[in-house]
């Protein structure tokens, strides 16, 4: 071995990782992506949507079906948030770039 070790023994390792606490996480995410924090608003405003007609209307339809109809449309408002956070990458990235700019 090159770093004078005898065989069979670990190399000690130092990392620059530094433990990230679970605000700190979310903060960085919305900085770095969001579309994401808009996707969570969506769905939190579809579930509160979904509650105020469950709330209001009472049993119109059985709550086991209410229930799927509100899972349905939360994932739709995720999903629709995700799709135009990638058009909107899509678009920057390679409708708008400036001519000068060299490729990678």
């Amino acid at each position: 071995m090159s770093n004078n070790q005898p065989p069979g023994t670990i190399a000690e390792f130092t990392s620059t990782y530094e433990e990230e606490r679970f605000g700190s996480g979310i903060v960085r995410q919305i900085q770095e992506k969001p579309v994401v924090m808009t996707g969570i608003v969506g769905m939190i405003g579809a579930l509160g949507y979904g509650y105020n007609r469950y709330k209001t209307k009472g049993f119109l339809v059985s709550p086991s079906l209410f229930l799927m109809q509100l899972r349905v449309g939360a994932q739709a408002m995720v999903v629709g948030c995700i799709t135009c956070g990638m058009v909107y990458n899509m678009v920057q990235q390679h409708l708008l770039k400036k001519k000068n700019e060299p490729e990678h």
